[in-house]
C-alpha cells in the first residue's frame, strides 16, 4: 500500500502557494493525523492499493 499524504505547508509547498489557493492544504500536524487514520483502517486486502491522505484510493 502507498499512501498520498495530501498537500502540506512546508518549505516545498511555499512556492506554489498561489496556486495552492484551490486546495486543501494541511498543517504538518494534520497531515500525521490524516495518515495515521488510514494507516490504522487498512486491511490485507489493501495490499497494493495507493490511497490519498482521506483514505480514497487513488489510480496508479
Amino acid at each position: 500500500m502507498a499512501l498520498h499524504p495530501g498537500t502540506t505547508e512546508s518549505a516545498l509547498s511555499e512556492p506554489f502557494r498561489q496556486s495552492l489557493a484551490q486546495l486543501k492544504v494541511h498543517t504538518p500536524a494534520q497531515t500525521a493525523e490524516n495518515l495515521l487514520k488510514v494507516i490504522g483502517d487498512v486491511t490485507s486486502d489493501d495490499n497494493g492499493r495507493f490511497l490519498s491522505w482521506d483514505g480514497s484510493e487513488l489510480p496508479w
